[in-house]
C-alpha cells in the first residue's frame, strides 16, 4: 500500500505534537501539584510551629484547661484542619480542637505512636476510618535545654487539594486538545505547501526514469523546497543537453569500437585477453592462424586457444602469476616454444586498479622462422670461427713445419759442417717444441675437466706465482701490491690448474706495462662473495689483478677469451686467456676483464669456496 508523502508528513507532525503536549502536561500538572502541596504543608507546618511555641509555658504548667483552648483556637483556623492535639510528655492528650472527651488519655494507634516518638517534625499521610485522605504534621515540644514538654500534631483533609489538582489537570487537558487541534491545521497547510512542489518533482523524476526528459514548473513558495524544485528543474534542462551531447558520443564511441576492431583483426600479432578465472574473452583472428586453431565456433575456438596457451609452459607460469597478483612485474615478456617447435614471443600486461589485476592481455608474435634464421646464422659463425680456428692452427703449425722442412733439404748437403748441426739441432728441436705446445694447449682447451680437488689457499697459490715472476716484475720495474692475509681465502680447486691461470693472467699485466715502457704497480687484492645458481648463493672469493698499463682496446674487449685471438703478433699463440677462461669456468667460477678508470687493466676472477658442484 502507497502512503502519500504528504500523509506521513501529517501523522508524524500530528504525533510529535501529541508527544509534546502530553510532555508538557504531566509536567506542568506535576509542578503544579508540587506546588499546591507546597503551600499546604508550609501553611500546615507554620501553623504547627506557632502552636507549639504557644503551648510550651502551659505544658510546664501543666494547665490542661489553657491547653484545650489553645488546640481548639488552632483547630478554627483553616476548615480542612481536622484535628489539633496537644500531648504531654507522657503521651496524656491535654487539648484536642475537635474531641475535647479525648483530654487525658492516650492514643495508642499507630499514628500517634509515631507522632510521640518522633524526635523531631514528622510529616506523615494515611487515611482516616471514614476513608478521607489526612496529612499530618507533628512536633516535639522543647525547652531551652532541648528538654521534651510535650508533642503538637495537626491533621489536614487533602480533599480540597485533590479536588483542586484534578481541576488543574483538566483545564490542562483542555488546553492541549485545543492547542493539539490548531497545530493540526497549521500542519495540514504546511504539508500541503511543502508537498506540492514534492509532486511535481515526483511527476518529473517518474518521467525520467522512463527516458521522457520533461521540465519541472517553477515553484514560486519562497522555501528551501522551491530552491530544490527549481535546482531539479535546472538540472532537467541540463539533462536534456547532456542527454544529447551523450548520444553524439555513443556514435562516436560506436565507430571507435568498429575501428578498434578492424585494428585488432588487421594486426599481424595475435591478441588474447584473459579474466581472473582464466578464460578467453577476447581475440584477434591472427591468434588462430599463430596457434592453427581452424574452427568457426566462437566458444569452441576460446577453448582451443587457452588449451593451445596452457602447451606453452612459459606463458602458462606468467600469466598464472599475473592472475593471482603474484608478479611484481606487470609488463613481463617471454619466449616460449610450444610442443609442435613453434616459436612465440608473448607480451604481457595486466589491467587493473588499485593493485588488483582484473585482466591480462598478452601479444603473441611468431618468431618461429627468426628463431630458424637464427640458429642457421649461429650455424654460420661457428663453421666461420671454426674455419679461422683452422687457419689460425695452420699458421701456428706451418712456421714451425717450414723451418723443420728447410732444414731437413739442407740436411744431406751441410751434414758435415757442424755450425749447421747446432742449428739445425737448436732450430727443429725449437720447432718440434712449438708445435708440441700447440697440441699440448689445444688439448687443454678442448678435453673434459680433470681436475684433482682439494683445500687450498688461494694466497700460496699466487705467492708461488709472483715468486716464479719475481725476475720479470723487477726488470720491468713493477711494483706488486699484493695482502697476502687479506688474500689467505681457503677454497676447493686444483691448485696446479689454478697456479697456471692466475700465473697467465699475472704474467700478461707484467707483458702489458712492460710493453708500455716498464714501471708501474701491479695490484693484486681478494674480497668475499657470492655467486648466484641455480640452487641459491653460494659462498665465493673476488680475486682482482690490475696493472697500470696502456688497458685493453674497447674494439677487442669482448674477444680476448676467444682462441687464437692475440695482440702479441709472433711471440703468443693467442691461447692462454682461452685456457684461463675455460679452467676457472670448470671451478664454477667466472673471469672478466675491464679497463680502469685512470689507465689499465683490470680482470675479475670469481672462485667458488666449495669448489665445483659437478666435476668429470
Amino acid at each position: 500500500m502507497l502512503v502519500s508523502f504528504r500523509t506521513k508528513l501529517l501523522v508524524i507532525s500530528s504525533t510529535s505534537l501529541l508527544i509534546l503536549f502530553t510532555i508538557l502536561a504531566v509536567i506542568l500538572g506535576r509542578e503544579q501539584e508540587r506546588l499546591i502541596v507546597g503551600r499546604i504543608q508550609d501553611s500546615a507546618v507554620a501553623m504547627v510551629r506557632n502552636t507549639s511555641a504557644i503551648s510550651l509555658a502551659s505544658l510546664r504548667m501543666y494547665d490542661g484547661i489553657n491547653l484545650e483552648r489553645i488546640a481548639r483556637q488552632a483547630g478554627s483556623q483553616n476548615p480542612d484542619i481536622r484535628y489539633v492535639i496537644i500531648h504531654s510528655a507522657e503521651g496524656l492528650i491535654y487539648g484536642h480542637s475537635h474531641e475535647p472527651s479525648l483530654q487525658f488519655t492516650v492514643l495508642a494507634d499507630p499514628v500517634s505512636l509515631k507522632a510521640l516518638g518522633a524526635r523531631q517534625m514528622l510529616t506523615q499521610q494515611y487515611l482516616s476510618s471514614s476513608g478521607e485522605p489526612i496529612l499530618e504534621i507533628a512536633t516535639p515540644v522543647l525547652g531551652a535545654g532541648n528538654e521534651r514538654w510535650g508533642t503538637v500534631r495537626a491533621g489536614f483533609s487533602l480533599i480540597a487539594m485533590h479536588e483542586q489538582l484534578r481541576r488543574t489537570r483538566l483545564l490542562l487537558l483542555a488546553a492541549g486538545f485545543a492547542s493539539l487541534c490548531v497545530a493540526w491545521l497549521v500542519s495540514f497547510f504546511l504539508a500541503r505547501r511543502v508537498t506540492a512542489p514534492l509532486l511535481a518533482i515526483t511527476a518529473a523524476a517518474q518521467s525520467i526514469s522512463r527516458g521522457v526528459l520533461t521540465p519541472i514548473p517553477e515553484a514560486r513558495t519562497g522555501d528551501e523546497v522551491a530552491v530544490l524544485s527549481n535546482s531539479i528543474a535546472d538540472m532537467t534542462t541540463t539533462l536534456i543537453g547532456q542527454q544529447e551531447e551523450l548520444k553524439g558520443n555513443i556514435k562516436e564511441i560506436t565507430a571507435l569500437k568498429g575501428y578498434q576492431e578492424s585494428l585488432l583483426q588487421t594486426m599481424n600479432d595475435g591478441l588474447v585477453t584473459l579474466n581472473m578465472q582464466g578464460d578467453v574473452v577476447t581475440f584477434n583472428k591472427h591468434t588462430l592462424e599463430i596457434l592453427e586453431i581452424r574452427t568457426e565456433d566462437d566458444g569452441a575456438a576460446r577453448a582451443a586457444i587457452r588449451a593451445r596457451l596452457n602447451a606453452f609452459e612459459e606463458i602458462r607460469a606468467i600469466a598464472d602469476r599475473l592472475l593471482s597478483g603474484e608478479s611484481s612485474d606487470s609488463n613481463p615478456r617471454a619466449v616460449a616454444a610450444g610442443p609442435e617447435g613453434r616459436v612465440v614471443l608473448a607480451g604481457f600486461a595486466a589491467l587493473g586498479e588499485s593493485g588488483k589485476t582484473r585482466e591480462v592481455i598478452i601479444t603473441l608474435h611468431d618468431i618461429t622462422e627468426l628463431r630458424r634464421l637464427e640458429q642457421e646464422v649461429k650455424r654460420n659463425e661457428r663453421l666461420a670461427a671454426i674455419g679461422s680456428f683452422s687457419a689460425a692452427m695452420a699458421h701456428e703449425i706451418r712456421n714451425p713445419l717450414t723451418a723443420i722442412k728447410t732444414y731437413t733439404g739442407m740436411v744431406w748437403e751441410k751434414s758435415s759442417q757442424p755450425e749447421f748441426l747446432e742449428s739445425f739441432d737448436r732450430n727443429v728441436s725449437a720447432g718440434i717444441g712449438r708445435i708440441e705446445g700447440i697440441v699440448n694447449d689445444l688439448l687443454q682447451l678442448s678435453r673434459p675437466p680433470k681436475l684433482h680437488l682439494e683445500p687450498l689457499d688461494i694466497g700460496e697459490v699466487l705467492d708461488d706465482a709472483l715468486a716464479l715472476l719475481g725476475e720479470d716484475l723487477e726488470s720491468a720495474h713493477i711494483t706488486p701490491s699484493f695482502d697476502r692475509e687479506a688474500c689467505g681465502h681457503v677454497i676447493t680447486g686444483d691448485r696446479e690448474q689454478l697456479y697456471r691461470s692466475l700465473f697467465n693472467i699475472v704474467l700478461n699485466a707484467i707483458q702489458a706495462m712492460k710493453g708500455a715502457g716498464g714501471g708501474g704497480r701491479l695490484e693484486i687484492s681478494a674480497h668475499p662473495s657470492q655467486i648466484q645458481g641455480k640452487l641459491g648463493a653460494r659462498e665465493a672469493v673476488l680475486l682482482s689483478i690490475a696493472d697500470t698499463g696502456p688497458g685493453i682496446p674497447p674494439e677487442i674487449l669482448d674477444e680476448i677469451f676467444n682462441p687464437y685471438f692475440t695482440t702479441k703478433g709472433q711471440r703468443g699463440t693467442g691461447l692462454g686467456l682461452a685456457i684461463t677462461h675455460k679452467i676457472i669456468a670448470e671451478h664454477g667460477g667466472s673471469l672478466g676483464a675491464a679497463n680502469r678508470q685512470g689507465g689499465g687493466a683490470v680482470f675479475s676472477i670469481v672462485l667458488p669456496i666449495d669448489g665445483p658442484l659437478v666435476t668429470a
